[in-house]
């Protein structure tokens, strides 16, 4: 490919140097695509939790519960605190939308274990209520921490 040396490319008239009036559709998409995978990720937690609500029931599996909330929340909290063109009323949906959904989820997955711990004639170790709520507040724990760093 030979280069046309005598006419020389202006680029700064060639490209738009306005912001994208798309970057906001783009954010939109962005945070509804948080939004969903959250969502999923939520479920995808709650399945995984029942084996261990069946079979376990101490200190240490309550931690794993806080701490796989509390990792979920951050990776929430940084993707929703990042994209620029949100609204306060995105923030309060995503803030009562996922924790909503993950209380109905967990509850739905934690009773359902009443179920499966009967089919397999074993006794649920966990209370299945107390495990939903502990990975709820876990999981807004860092949310909460964020908006409470922005306010001071």
């Amino acid at each position: 490919m030979k280069l046309n040396k005598s006419k020389p490319i202006k680029v700064k008239e060639k490209a738009s140097l306005k912001p994208f009036k798309s970057v906001k559709e783009l954010d939109l998409i962005l945070y509804w695509s948080t939004v969903l995978v959250l969502i999923m990720a939520n479920f995808f937690m709650a399945i995984v939790i029942i084996p261990f609500i069946l079979l376990a029931s101490n200190f240490h599996f309550y931690l794993i519960i806080a701490l796989l909330g509390i990792v979920f929340g951050y990776v929430f909290s940084m993707l929703v605190n990042n994209i620029e063109n949100l609204t306060p009323h995105h923030h309060l949906i995503a803030v009562l939308f996922i924790p909503v959904f993950a209380v109905i989820n967990l509850i739905i997955i934690s009773t359902s274990t009443g179920g499966i711990a009967a089919l397999l004639g074993i006794e649920s170790k966990a209370e299945p209520l107390s495990v939903s709520l502990l990975y709820v507040a876990s999981f807004m724990l860092p949310y909460a921490v964020s908006l409470i760093k922005k306010k001071f």
